[in-house]
């Protein structure tokens, strides 16, 4: 699906208007259009149910907060599984829990 809507450059940056009631694929391929024009990447597997944020940690080491919004077990992709999850002192493994929570610090 091409992402649609009218862009404007502003200052250094852009913005992009959206003039219509967009499906919810629409919006998603605008937004991900958009991120993507921005430089931001994010892995394709990592969409709702499965949530991913990330932070520093005080020591400097990168953190990354995966909950998994979902009855269903959720894959965690291999780029993202990296590390020692802090709420059990164990390494990363393949997937969460079912309405599951793991804080990563990552290995590298």
């Amino acid at each position: 699906m091409k992402a649609s809507g009218t862009r404007n450059t502003y200052g250094t940056g852009e913005v992009t208007y959206i003039g219509f009631m967009p499906s919810d694929a629409m919006i998603e391929a605008v937004l991900t259009d958009t991120a993507k024009r921005a430089g931001v990447v994010w892995p394709e597997a990592v969409r709702f149910p499965l949530i991913v944020r990330s932070g520093t940690l005080t020591n400097g080491s990168h953190v990354r907060y995966l909950l998994n919004y979902s009855r269903e077990k959720q894959n965690i992709p291999g780029d993202l599984a990296d590390g020692t999850d802090l709420l059990t002192g164990k390494q990363a493994g393949s997937s969460i829990a079912p309405w599951g929570v793991a804080i990563l610090e990552s290995n590298r």
